[in-house]
């Protein structure tokens, strides 16, 4: 997940846009475009959290209203 996380850190907007000719949807194509909210958060936390930034920032993209961490 660590490794997911970093790969996603990485996607720059030209990464992004190569991303198009994927299979994926409108609403995960404009999560990939607002990855900066997810590099904001990462900044926060030891790389050893991106797990728990990664499910911070979907439930957060899909309007959660609460987030509940084990």
């Amino acid at each position: 997940m660590i490794d997911f996380c970093r790969w996603l850190l990485s996607l720059n907007q030209r990464g992004v846009k190569k991303l198009g000719g994927l299979p994926f949807t409108d609403f995960e194509m404009e999560n990939f475009r607002g990855l900066d909210r997810f590099r904001e958060i990462c900044k926060a936390v030891h790389s050893k959290h991106y797990p728990d930034a990664f499910h911070f920032w979907t439930a957060e993209v899909n309007g959660m209203d609460f987030f509940l961490r084990a």
